[in-house]
């Protein structure tokens, strides 16, 4: 699998940074990048074959920058209360 999952990765890679800085912010994007790589890494041994390759990696590439702009999302929410008491209200 080490050689498949190289090989894959060499013939994706410049795609898979194009996905991460578009779904990122620039101080990000290197951590989604590494974040989707370890995502096909996990991936990789339940590939099926049902799709060509490079759709199977665009796949996982998108649903983890969408996942991962979720958890930003999320983590990052600031509750009304602690607004009003930052305005001073």
């Amino acid at each position: 699998m080490d050689e498949s999952y190289r090989q894959m990765v060499n013939a994706n890679l410049g795609r898979l940074t194009a996905i991460a800085k578009s779904y990122a912010e620039r101080e990000s994007h290197e951590d989604l990048l590494q974040e989707i790589l370890y995502q096909l890494w996990r991936s990789f041994p339940s590939f099926a074959g049902k799709s060509q390759l490079n759709t199977w990696v665009y796949k996982v590439a998108l649903n983890t920058a969408i996942t991962g702009l979720r958890s930003a999302r999320y983590s990052h929410s600031v509750s009304f209360s602690v607004i009003l008491q930052t305005a001073g209200r």
